[in-house]
């Protein structure tokens, strides 16, 4: 069994992570490039492995309302801590293994929240799938669009979008960025410069704009 920090001695600089579940097995690519910077990678493929036989448990109200494409219904009442204890590879698994409980395939949604929330609100729909990790003691953001905002991105070209990322930049103005590609099913992590960030950001609300009418629509604080 692979120890808990392993994959943090790589030194990286820009790295793409793709996380992609199967019917019956859950894969990890990487793909990196030499640089001085740590990956933060520390997933634990077994874990995924043993996650993908069974999707629907523990919790089967969860994954029948997940399932059908629609929200859960499970109140966001945690806040987060701010320590990141975990990567936001580890967060992003967990939001891929949900990705693939509706058809189409899309991110989790919770209720009655702005498109933006901190991934630590994920803690109950994590803990009711039977999740070991503590997602409160993390503060990154995660992309809280409903099903059928998600649809409207899938359509797009090229398919994939912010869905995940740390709430401030680094020191050279790049933002840690996990995006989901509707095209390959792939989240990918990358340290995106600030101005290509914000832009992915407003092609998002612009084609959310144009497609449902809200024109108030944004994912800016």
């Amino acid at each position: 069994m692979p120890t808990k920090r392993c994959s943090r001695a790589l030194l990286l600089s820009h790295y793409s992570l793709a996380l992609r579940v199967d019917a019956g097995r859950a894969s990890l690519l990487a793909f990196c490039t030499i640089g001085p910077v740590p990956l933060t990678a520390n997933v634990r493929h077994h874990r995924a492995m043993k996650r993908s036989h069974h999707v629907l448990l523990p919790s089967t109200l969860v994954a029948l309302v997940i399932g059908c494409g629609q929200s859960t219904q499970i109140p966001p009442t945690t806040t987060a801590t701010g320590t990141n204890a975990y990567s936001i590879d580890d967060v992003a698994l967990e939001v891929k293994g949900d990705y693939h409980m509706r058809s189409p395939e899309t991110p989790p949604h919770l209720t009655n929240q702005p498109p933006v929330v901190p991934a630590a609100q994920l803690f109950p729909l994590f803990s009711s799938r039977g999740v070991t990790i503590d997602v409160r003691k993390t503060d990154y953001r995660y992309c809280n669009l409903s099903h059928s905002q998600w649809l409207v991105l899938r359509r797009q070209s090229p398919p994939r979008f912010p869905a995940l990322w740390s709430p401030t930049v680094d020191a050279s103005g790049h933002r840690l960025v996990v995006t989901v590609d509707f095209k390959t099913d792939l989240f990918r992590p990358a340290s995106m410069p600030e101005a290509t960030f914000t832009n992915e950001l407003a092609r998002m609300e612009t084609v959310i704009r144009s497609a449902t009418g809200q024109t108030d629509f944004t994912l800016r604080p």
